[in-house]
Formats: C-alpha cells, sequence, structure tokens
C-alpha cells in the first residue's frame, strides 16, 4: 500500500510534502502484527511470506485470535481462509488454510480501536466503575487517597489514552467520574468541584492527577518531529491533506485557523489531532513551522491563490490557468525566468505584477520574518552579530587575561509574584578581546537561568573558534558542561536533544564547537570560592557583571534567538515565544490556569486569591502527611460544600440553620472555625503553637526586632479575625495565609522558608483538632 497526499495522487502538487510517499505493508508493536493491503490476493502474499519468515525463528501465529479487518468494501464475508505453514512441519512447502473471522466496522491495534474515541471511552469507564478502595477498619486520608488512585487507576488509563486518546468532553467526565469516587469514599452528603481535586497544588487544588490533561498532552507534535522517517512522512501527509483538502490551503496550526474548530472532521482526520487542535486552542498555542523557506519558490501558484484573500495576492486565477497550461505552475518558476526565456507563453506579466509579487512575498510571515530566510543563513547572521558585539562592547575585563582564556556565567530575576512583568535573564562573557554582557529579551518568559548559562557557553564557543586555538572555556554550570561533553564523547540520537530545556542552544553549541578546527576545552569551576587562580578571578567578574546588568539603567545587548537550531514543528505561545520546555508540564499549567479562570469555577470567588498570599502552598500537607483530614475539610469549604446545617438548609430547605452547639448564630464554617466557643480553647492552643514556631524560626534567621514584631503579630492572630486579614476575617481554614511579604520586601529570601513553614504548621494544626 503506497500512501501519499490527495495532491499528490491528483498529480497536482502543493507544497514540498505533497512529493512525499509511504510504502507501507505492515505495523508491529510488542506481540501485535498488522498486516496491511490493497486486496485480497496480496493480503493472502504477505501472510504466507510472514508465516515462512517467522517460522525459521520458531515463531506460530495464534490463529484463534487473529481478525481480518475489511473496510470499505459492501457485503463482506463473515470469515477469510488465509494461507499458514503446517504446524507440525514449518519448514514444509505444503499450505494450510486457516479460517479467519472478518470485522467490517472498525480497526483494532494492541487491544485498542483505532481512531474510536467512543469504543476506548467506554472501556475506561468500565475501568474506573469497577475500581474499588481498599477496605479498612478506618477511613484512608486524602493523601493516601491520592497515591493509589495515582498508582493503581491512573497507571492502567495513561498507556491507553496514549494509543488511543478521546475527546476533552469525554476526558472531563472521567475526571468527574474520579472525583465522585473520592467523594463517595467519605460519605459527605453534598458534591464538592471537580475540578478543584485534579487543580495542581499552586493554584491552591489538591494536585490530583488529571485524565483530561494526560488526555490533551498526547498526540502530533511528537509525530511531527520523529526521529524516524516513517512516523515524520506519515505525518507530514497527513498534515499536507488537513491543510490543503480540509482547510482551503491555510495552514492549520498556525494563524486564524487555530480559531476554527475540527471536531466534525473525525472521518478524514485523527481523532488525536483533533484534540491537539483543541488544546491549541483552548491553551492560545500555535505550532508554526520554523523552516519556511519553500514560501520563497517551492509552493505551487494555485495554492497561494486558495490560501490567499483575493485582494492579497497579486496574481487571478485567470492568469494562474493560463500560466499552468504553459508549465508554469510554481512560484519559483516566476522568479528565475525572465520574460525573454518565455517565448511559447501568450501571457506576459506585466512590471507591476512582478513588483506586487515581490510586496506580497515580503508580507508573508510579518511577525516571525526571519523564518523564510535559510537555516544556515540564520546562523552565520547570528555568529556574526555575537562577535561584532563583544568587539564593539564598551566593557573591558579589569585585568589582563591570556588569549586562551574565556569565562562566561548567567544570572536570573525572577518576576514578581504579584505583578504580570517578564523575568530578567542575562549572562556575560569575558576574554581578551573584551567583556560582553547579552540579555535574552528576545525569549520573553521563555527563557530561565539554563538560558543564560548556554548562550554564554555560546558566545565563549565562537571567541574561541574566531581567536587562538586551544582556548578553555571556564563555567560553574556543571550539568551543561556534562551534556556537552558526554556528547562529544558519544554524539547524542537527534531525538535525545528533545528532552533538554534550552535544546536550541545546546544544539548550536554542539555544532559550533564541532565546527572548530580546534575544539577548546570545557572546563567547570566552582564559583564563590577564595582561590586566587585566574580563572576563579575571571568567572568572579562575570558573575558580578552579569548580575549588576539588571540593575543598570540601560539594557544589556538582546542576543538573537536560535530559531534556526529549533525543530521544523515548534511549540509557540505569545507570552514565552518558542516553547523548548517539556510540552507537558507547560499545557498542564496553561490548561489549569484556563480552568480556573472560568467563571463558573466558585473555589476561587470563595479564595479570593488575590487579597492574600499567593506563594505556592508547601505540598507536604496535601500529598504525604497522614494527617490530612484539614486538606479534606479544605476541599469542600472552597467549594462551599462543608456539611453544616446553613449548608444543609441552603440545599434542602428543611433544617434548622442555626449552630448545633446552641450558639445562637448561623452555622457557617466561619462561625465554627472562628466564633463557636466550643472551640475556642482549641484556638487559643493552635494560635500559641504557631506563635511559638514561628518565633523559633525567625530567631534561627536572625531576623531584625522589627520584622520579628510584624511577623509574631501575624501568627498570633492567625486564627482570630484581625486587621492582618485583607477583610478583617480570617480564612485560614481555606488554606490562604496573609499578604504579609508584601511588607518586608527588603529581605525575600526568607519569604519561602516562613510562609511555607507556617502553613504547613496551620494545616497540620487543623488536621489533629478537627475530627469528623
Amino acid at each position: 500500500v503506497i500512501i501519499s497526499s490527495i495532491q499528490h495522487m491528483d498529480h497536482r502538487e502543493h507544497i514540498p510534502a505533497d512529493r512525499l510517499s509511504l510504502a507501507l505493508a505492515m505495523c508491529e508493536a510488542t506481540d501485535d502484527s498488522l498486516l496491511i493491503a490493497g486486496s485480497l490476493q496480496s493480503l493472502e502474499r504477505s501472510c504466507l511470506g510472514m508465516e515462512h519468515f517467522q517460522a525459521a525463528y520458531g515463531w506460530l501465529t495464534n490463529w484463534d485470535k487473529s481478525v481480518v479487518f475489511i473496510l470499505n468494501v459492501p457485503d463482506p464475508p463473515v470469515s477469510l481462509s488465509l494461507p499458514s505453514v503446517l504446524p507440525a512441519n514449518p519448514t514444509s512447502q505444503i499450505v494450510c488454510m486457516r479460517e479467519v473471522r472478518v470485522i467490517p466496522s472498525h480497526m483494532e491495534f494492541l487491544r485498542v480501536f483505532v481512531n474510536n474515541p467512543l469504543a476506548q471511552f467506554a472501556k475506561l469507564c468500565d475501568i474506573i466503575n469497577s475500581f474499588a478502595f481498599p477496605h479498612l477498619h478506618c477511613q484512608l486520608p486524602l493523601t493516601a487517597l491520592h497515591r493509589i488512585i495515582s498508582q493503581c487507576l491512573v497507571s492502567q488509563i495513561c498507556p491507553l489514552i496514549t494509543f488511543q486518546p478521546i475527546t476533552r468532553t469525554q476526558a472531563q467526565q472521567l475526571d468527574h467520574m474520579i472525583a465522585c469516587l473520592v467523594h463517595n469514599y467519605y460519605h459527605f452528603p453534598y458534591h464538592f468541584h471537580s475540578t478543584l481535586l485534579s487543580l495542581p497544588i499552586d493554584l491552591f487544588g489538591m494536585g490530583f492527577p488529571s485524565i483530561s490533561h494526560l488526555n490533551d498532552t498526547q498526540g502530533m507534535l511528537c509525530n511531527l518531529n520523529h526521529h524516524i522517517p516513517a512516523f515524520r512522512t506519515m505525518a507530514a501527509i497527513t498534515l499536507s491533506n488537513w491543510m490543503c483538502s480540509l482547510n482551503h490551503c491555510v495552514y492549520p496550526l498556525d494563524g486564524p485557523s487555530v480559531h476554527r474548530s475540527f471536531a466534525r472532521q473525525n472521518h478524514a482526520l485523527p481523532t488525536t489531532w483533533i484534540i491537539v487542535h483543541e488544546t491549541l486552542r483552548h491553551s492560545e498555542l500555535t505550532i508554526p513551522t520554523t523552516d519556511q523557506l519553500f514560501l520563497l519558490g517551492d509552493v505551487a501558484l494555485r495554492h497561494l491563490l486558495r490560501a490567499c484573500p483575493s485582494s492579497s495576492f497579486p496574481l487571478s486565477p485567470y492568469i494562474i490557468s493560463i500560466l499552468e497550461t504553459e508549465g508554469y505552475s510554481w512560484l519559483r518558476d516566476l522568479l528565475v525566468t525572465q520574460p525573454a526565456d518565455l517565448p511559447c507563453l501568450s501571457l506576459r506579466l506585466s512590471p507591476m505584477i512582478t513588483c506586487l509579487l515581490g510586496r506580497w512575498l515580503q508580507s508573508l510571515t510579518p511577525y516571525r520574518a526571519s523564518l523564510v530566510i535559510p537555516r544556515a543563513v540564520q546562523q552565520n547572521y547570528a555568529e556574526l552579530a555575537l562577535l561584532g558585539a563583544i568587539h564593539v562592547s564598551p566593557q573591558l575585563p579589569h585585568q589582563h587575561l591570556p588569549d586562551s582564556l574565556i569565562a562566561c556565567d548567567g544570572s536570573m530575576v525572577l518576576a514578581h509574584v504579584k505583578i504580570n512583568c517578564m523575568c530578567s535573564v542575562t549572562f556575560a562573557v569575558t576574554a581578551a578581546s573584551g567583556l560582553l554582557i547579552g540579555s535574552m529579551d528576545h525569549y520573553t518568559n521563555g527563557a530561565i537561568i539554563l538560558h543564560g548559562e548556554l548562550y554564554g557557553l555560546v558566545v565563549s564557543a565562537l571567541l574561541a573558534r574566531a581567536q587562538t586555538p586551544n582556548s578553555a572555556i571556564h563555567s560553574d554550570h556543571l550539568n551543561a558542561l556534562h551534556v556537552i561533553n558526554s556528547s562529544l564523547v558519544s554524539p547524542l540520537l537527534p531525538h535525545s536533544w528533545l528532552t533538554l530545556p534550552a535544546h536550541s542552544l545546546y544544539r548550536w553549541l554542539f555544532d559550533i564547537i564541532l565546527s572548530s578546527p580546534n575544539p577548546p576545552t570545557l572546563s567547570h569551576i566552582k564559583a564563590h570560592t577564595n582561590s586566587d587562580s585566574l580563572p576563579v578571578q575571571a568567572n568572579a567578574l562575570v558573575d558580578s557583571s552579569a548580575c549588576d546588568s539588571h540593575k543598570r539603567l540601560i539594557c544589556p545587548y538582546p542576543v538573537p534567538p536560535a530559531t534556526f537550531m529549533l525543530d521544523t514543528f515548534s511549540l509557540y505561545s505569545s507570552t514565552t515565544k518558542f516553547v523548548e520546555s517539556p510540552i507537558s508540564s507547560l499545557l498542564t499549567y496553561l490548561l489549569s490556569h484556563s480552568a480556573a479562570a472560568q467563571l463558573t469555577f466558585k473555589p476561587y470567588s470563595t479564595l479570593t486569591l488575590h487579597l492574600y498570599d499567593l506563594h505556592a502552598p508547601p505540598e507536604h500537607p496535601y500529598v504525604r502527611t497522614p494527617y490530612a483530614y484539614s486538606v479534606l475539610v479544605q476541599l469542600y469549604t472552597r467549594s462551599r460544600q462543608l456539611d453544616t446545617t446553613s449548608v444543609c438548609f441552603g440545599h434542602l430547605q428543611n433544617t434548622s440553620p442555626w449552630c448545633c452547639f446552641g450558639c445562637g448564630s448561623l452555622e457557617t464554617p466561619h462561625h465554627l472555625f472562628f466564633e463557636c466557643l466550643c472551640f475556642a480553647e482549641t484556638r487559643n492552643r493552635s494560635s500559641q503553637d504557631v506563635f511559638d514556631a514561628t518565633s523559633v524560626l525567625l530567631s534561627e534567621a536572625k531576623t531584625p526586632v522589627t520584622t520579628m514584631e510584624l511577623y509574631l503579630h501575624t501568627a498570633w492572630h492567625l486564627f482570630v479575625d484581625d486587621t492582618v486579614w485583607p477583610l478583617h476575617a480570617s480564612q485560614y481554614y481555606l488554606g490562604t495565609v496573609p499578604a504579609i511579604n508584601a511588607l518586608w520586601e527588603t529581605t525575600p529570601q526568607w519569604a519561602d522558608i516562613m510562609l511555607g513553614q507556617m502553613l504547613y504548621l496551620l494545616l497540620h494544626l487543623q488536621g489533629k483538632n478537627i475530627r469528623p
């Protein structure tokens, strides 16, 4: 069976992918084999050949489990006879026939219905419905259920979703079913918000695994960039059919087509691709092609006419039809051919049309125009710009360095947790020729400290290649040096780079070192030591230069991004530019934020997080501690479903809403935790415990007296309504603390320590003092 695009079969290729074809005869994984044929005779030949092949190794086919799938055939038979070898004498040339049942409705592989999310959803529902928690003499804490669901339930579902994803709606239903398992286990009367259970802990959720997030992160990008040519070719053919046959020659993974729904195209597109497209649309991500050189000539005129609005493309359908009849159907035919070379062409292109065509080419990618430039040219321009920048840099080393010594270091300042601003990442490189300080501003929020460290190594390697041979590059980033030195000894496979953050810079650095006639030596040096050696002093110089650059009014030189080393298809975000971090983590983060930002998500309106401290809660109370009843209380109070008399009255209207302890007030969560006299002693004891623990923590940190008084005042009033709380009403039972970090900006290094410890104590004490 030969697989190619529809345009290829019609002999009307539009783009380079239409020239691809894939000969497919067999698919095999573990102990399943799928023979593919276009006719019964071809299937019989393939079957007999494979029988003889595996008989030579002592393998035999399990014919009782074998099935023939017949598609697009009217009135298919109930069974078919296929040739095989004799089990008693497999090497014999005698052929025996085996009766095999026929399935005409679908295909199965690895016990999965191919491109049938409905059948897959039914199988996953059966797995969840048949799952039960262990029966013990006491209830397990929520943290134990978290571990059981992750290891015993999600571990079964994850490989099945990898083989065949389901729709986003179906995945959300599975999340709700898992939430029902948890709710039914604790026998609370009213159900909590299902999304809150699978929301990450840093977004004030419970951190349970989410089926919808696992389902959304599967699919297409891996196949488009696959290191095995057969997978990559099949993905390119599918994308070409999607673009030219289903989307009017418009690229579907970038631009306006990302906001279009292809949910009804499940008969023409793999379900996995439709799900990924829906994920891109909800996450505001795109997948542009980083190598768009074909737009400068290797693209059909008919393709451009269909893809572009009639008002923007300078050639009319009539002109293109005449050009095609004369054999000029590609853009390159018009760019390299002069009018004098067209003696047989009855139509001449006017200078005005030629000028319009040139202007149109310049406007093809207005916000990523560099992607149409050849990658080798982009790399050459970037390297020349960096070498020029270090030679014209006004900064000079503070001491004379030998020609063979180069040092580099990176620095990063995080954005404020409450302010929507970019983090600052810079690097510094020093050598005998000068000192260069660069910034990663072109990477926006996609840059981390690793980008700064690697870019410093890239510039250092460029200097070593252009200057003295046998140079030594000194850096304090041990992991990056280990990766590059290991790859020089044993080169990494192409797909192995993808697992590395900032893999484009790794590839660039590796390419520079390989192209150097005398490769430099990459040496690790310990930072912040008292050594008087020249490498240590040089490292201290670049470290201080990179750190001081964040405070300067004049920004450092913004270095060009290494888009020429990205994969052909790369994830792109308007806020982080090209994404080089793990995709599953990014999508989980974006989808979680999108779900929490919806107006129908009531827990966030209950929490009013913008008024309180936004540091991520510690994971220990939500994942590991056995005293997790407080977390269960948070789960229901954040959903406004805690079993109090006022909540029961709101649901049923047949009970008294007043406090069951005789206080004469409405029994709300706030009343129980702060006003009810039955728990006054518990609150006072908890306040004293938190006060004592916080005092010890601050004393060990040698906190100034004025700052310590502020902290201790806040710690003492955590369990009472006081002005330390934004609304003068304590909300500790929801898992929040006051935003006291705004008052101690001079010592932010203690923020995470103090707040994490304080929050842990709150949760721990609440779990000990409140009993179901």
